[in-house]
């Protein structure tokens, strides 16, 4: 890496004198600026900063041409005091500091006469606290006002325009996505638990020119804690729900014993039932499916035709303080904190709750020193920890879909536990120099990995219809292996530097380049046989280069005044490499077998059933990398009116290096073609109105089932605008208004599931797996508003709207029409010669482009979403120098629907057969026309929610 003489050459500049500017992950800056009624820089004021949380200050001289740079500064609201002889003392309040941002705080001084000593306040109101396309902000009155059902940290996102409740940025999965808190990433097992109460306010951060951010190609949710005050303080509080459901906690905060030193701490534990309608429809075959259960197979599929009940226990806890060691060195920490006895989320298939076990841990410790003048160093320490592990595997039941009925119970396989953990230690040195504003620094971060597979594998039922399924006539799949644990540990080192320029005119240029590396896992089991059959090395994987992320800005605030700012920004970001990925990588070494059965199986399922094996394999493709981003956004902010400002920001987002999976052990030649020319590999077999591959017959190499391989070379591409709206009047009214309308195209079949873990479907060439991606969601709005009234009694709201989610017409999850030996990859033909087809196409615009043809990948939608929360706090009476309060809360209040869509567009005729000429290479299959496509198959919903609380301030 050439990154040190280019560190040396930066630093060999920081000899010339000039402001300190703010760099940080986790602070800002603000640059005061004091004039006299001419508009004449006035010299020799002594200014008095003071954070409104903590009630810690800092006092400076402002310099000859009258201006001061105040940083590093923790976010939160701030209050300035300008004083000098001559000139009546200004306070101003409410100055909002952002993370990453250098705010311009114009001060107009105005003469005073002899001896007049009142203090003139006003709260601070000109100009945007953050610039255009920067970040999406969440902020502290909009946590507060109104709180999420879950309670948790990915509720956040349901403020955000550029995000989906699971943290899918721009029409990529949340995977590539990562939450942080306190500036130290973090990447939960499945979401993170930790308590919303706990942040003081958030940012999206899509466009992260900083540095020191890694590890992400999607974006990054930050997060900031709650600080201490001045004063001791906190809170008892409770809710429970009308239905079931339990909140509890204590808040406390004050000053420790040392001398300008704040904490924060706080501990809850909740128990949310969320209400779902029944995943079963009231069907005859369902009815007859239950009845069959209760006269002797005991599998409890009474369940799934009744209103369920999701049970989610949550303890949660965190801290935080600021230590203020000397005049030089001010130390700060934080924790957090999440225990997960028992979560019930249930498949979206077919509805069944899955039990979890779990945890979500992060400890941070940041040194933040003063060198000199122009001088100071951030080292921080952290360590992040996430597990979760299935309760009562044994009793779960196996993913089993009755295909025709469009009914199906268990759970998908998931892995037994997974547990990740991560030490990261970065240094970064901030220099001061003649307008310039440098950072340097250095990062290592090490992590370990474990992954335990169930040693009898997850296994899958498919039946054509419920006569098949109490008939023993469907397919099985189900995967053992020789040993169940990964486990592996990988490490990263990198080196970032950046220069912050100031132009002059209110022109603010950021430029610097972050270069990283990370290793593989260095342990792979060689399958020999498969290296003697095909010359491919499971184990081979070329160790991943260099990563360089070249990152730059350029902000014009016109007029200096906050009032116009323009905002262009770029850069390259790469993600981690996904360690669930290369737990598989790992895993499916040729130890694990697989059994496929097709035609007689016993009903319940029973051990034992005889069948064909076979070994799997996943290998990595040659030159496999993280996935990369380039994007470039540019905005215009204006302040409208005193407390109103609005933004309007476009983005083009490009990504590259996105695994894709392609089975190598698939036979290189189609048997046949159906009669819309679909490629067909191996024989088929129908039972009812299932098609599945008759097992080994779509195999080159028998003695293998699928070989996995998985290459980086998916293609991901989003274009967008936001419009957004900002209105804050102190404590009365606070309202936010976004709107995104974006569009993302990629060619990654099977997305929304991670991308790699569903093969493409063959035999249709990539002009069809390139489209609409499977997150594609063009419309997003959200408004929301806090108002406080007489008598501190506060009512607030937050309406969302978004597009229906795209899906591609095709079969019912279970149908193999192709027989490559997926079930859930293969799209329809459009023929409306077949009895319904016409009506169908007819009926919905989205079939209409694609008549005569095969469907083109997610052309139709599931409909629009909408949600709306309320909130309403009153307080009763004053006690004890605290207050009483009771809170009412209403969740999802238009409960759309959230199924998902049957996206068959034909079924398989349980009356007809496949017919196959051996000599033409052709098949026909038996397809009818689905009347209930569109509709939705696991009718399912969040459920309207009331909450009641009581909480006690201090």
């Amino acid at each position: 890496m050439r990154t040190r003489p280019l560190l040396l050459a930066l630093l060999a500049v920081a000899g010339l004198t000039g402001p300190l500017t703010g760099q940080s992950l986790t602070a800002g800056a603000i640059l005061v600026r004091v004039e006299d009624a001419a508009g004449a820089p006035v010299t020799e004021v002594l200014l008095t900063l003071e954070d409104a949380a903590t009630g810690l200050s800092r006092s400076a001289m402002a310099s000859r041409g009258g201006e001061h740079t105040f940083s590093p500064l923790p976010p939160g609201e701030y209050t300035l005091t300008t004083e000098r002889i001559g000139f009546a003392p200004r306070r101003l309040t409410g100055i909002p500091v952002r993370p990453q941002q250098r705010l311009p705080v114009l001060v107009a001084l105005a003469a005073a006469g002899a001896g007049a000593l009142e203090v003139m306040e006003d709260r601070f109101s000109a100009g945007l606290s953050a610039a255009p396309g920067a970040a999406q902000l969440v902020p502290g009155w909009l946590i507060r006002g109104v709180p999420g059902a879950s309670g948790q940290l990915p509720g956040l996102t349901r403020f955000l325009t550029a995000a989906d409740e699971s943290l899918a940025v721009e029409g990529m999965p949340a995977g590539l996505s990562a939450f942080a808190i306190d500036g130290v990433p973090f990447r939960a097992a499945t979401r993170p638990a930790f308590a919303l109460r706990s942040v003081a306010e958030a940012q999206l951060l899509t466009n992260a020119v900083d540095g020191e951010w890694s590890g992400s190609a999607g974006s990054v949710l930050s997060a900031y804690t709650r600080r201490g005050s001045r004063s001791a303080g906190g809170a008892v509080f409770g809710t429970f729900t009308v239905d079931g459901g339990l909140e509890a906690g204590v808040e406390l905060q004050g000053a420790l014993p040392a001398e300008d030193s704040r904490y924060s701490v706080g501990v809850s534990g909740r128990r949310r039932e969320l209400a779902a309608s029944a995943a079963w429809p009231d069907t005859d075959a369902a009815a007859r499916l239950i009845a069959a259960d209760g006269a002797g197979a005991g599998l409890g599929l009474d369940a799934y035709a009744a209103d369920a009940v999701m049970t989610e226990d949550v303890v949660s806890a965190f801290g935080h303080v600021d230590w203020t060691l000397s005049g030089r060195h001010v130390l700060e920490g934080s924790v957090q904190l999440a225990a997960v006895p028992q979560l019930d989320a249930p498949d979206p298939l077919t509805g069944a709750a899955t039990r979890v076990e779990g945890h979500d841990l992060l400890m941070r410790l940041a040194l933040t020193s003063r060198l000199g003048a122009r001088t100071h160093n951030e080292l921080r320490l952290s360590f992040t920890s996430s597990g979760r592990s299935d309760a009562a595997e044994d009793d779960a039941l196996p993913l089993t879909l009755v295909v025709a009925d469009a009914i199906g119970y268990g759970g998908r396989p998931r892995p037994g536990s997974v547990e990740d953990g991560q030490v990261r230690l970065t240094n970064a040195l901030h220099v001061a120099a003649n307008g310039h504003a440098l950072k340097a620094g250095i990062e290592v971060s090490a992590g370990a990995h474990s992954y335990t597979s169930p040693a009898g594998g997850a296994a899958q039922y498919l039946f054509g219809s419920v006569d098949e399924l109490l008939a023993g006539r469907g397919a099985f799949a189900g995967t053992a292996r020789a040993f169940n644990a990964i486990d592996w540990t990988d490490r990263t080192v990198a080196a970032f530097v950046q220069d912050r320029v100031d132009l002059g005119g209110g022109l603010e240029l950021t430029a610097g380049v972050r270069a990283e590396r990370q290793t593989l896992p260095g342990d792979v089991r060689r399958d020999t046989a498969w290296a003697r059959l095909t010359g491919v090395a499971n184990d081979s994987a070329d160790a991943p280069g260099v990563r360089l992320s070249p990152r730059a800005s350029l902000t014009w605030d016109v007029g200096q005044t906050g009032r116009l700012v323009l905002h262009a920004a770029g850069g390259l970001y790469h993600d981690r490499l996904d360690p669930t990925l290369l737990a598989a990588w790992q895993s499916d070494d040729g130890t694990a077998t697989v059994r496929r059965i097709v035609g007689t199986l016993g009903w319940p399922p029973a051990a034992g059933e005889t069948g064909w094996t076979a070994a799997r394999l996943t290998v990595l493709g040659p030159g496999f990398e993280a996935p990369r981003t380039a994007r470039a956004v540019a905005g215009v902010g204006y302040q409208l009116a005193t407390g109103t400002t609005a933004s309007l920001t476009g983005v083009i987002r490009r990504t590259r290096n996105l695994p894709r999976r392609t089975d190598l052990n698939l036979v290189p030649l189609p048997t046949a073609h159906d009669q819309h020319g679909r490629a067909v590999y191996g024989t088929l077999v129908q039972q009812g109105g299932l098609l599945a591959a008759e097992p080994g017959s779509n195999r080159r190499f028998t003695t293998y089932d699928e070989v996995a391989a998985l290459a980086a070379d998916g293609e991901s591409d989003h274009w967008g605008i936001t419009a957004d709206i900002e209105h804050s009047a102190g404590s009365a009214l606070s309202v936010i208004a976004r709107y995104t309308y974006g569009r993302t195209t990629d060619d990654w079949a099977g997305a929304a599931a991670g991308g790699w873990l569903q093969v493409r479907p063959e035999g249709l060439g990539e002009d069809w797996a390139s489209g609409t991606a499977d997150l594609d969601i063009p419309h997003r709005a959200v408004l929301a508003a806090v108002a406080t009234g007489p008598y501190g009694v506060r009512a607030g709201g937050a309406y969302r709207l978004q597009s229906g989610r795209p899906f591609s017409p095709g079969f019912r999850p279970g149908v193999d029409a192709n027989g490559d030996g997926s079930a859930f990859n293969d799209p329809a033909f459009v023929d409306e010669s077949i009895a319904g087809i016409a009506e169908l196409v007819r009926d919905n615009a989205c079939l209409s482009g694609s008549a005569g043809g095969f469907a083109e990948r997610n052309s139709c939608r599931t409909p629009v979403q909408h949600a709306l929360d309320l909130s309403l706090t009153v307080p009763l009476l004053r006690l004890a120098g605290g207050t009483a309060a009771v809170a009412v809360y209403a969740f999802d209040v238009l409960e759309s629907e959230r199924g998902a869509p049957d996206a068959a567009l034909y079924l398989v005729d349980p009356a007809g057969s496949v017919v196959a000429d051996p000599v033409a290479r052709t098949v026909t299959l038996p397809l009818i026309a689905n009347p209930e496509f569109g509709e939705s198959l696991a009718r399912r919903t969040t459920g309207r929610t009331l909450r009641v609380g009581l909480s006690f301030n201090w």
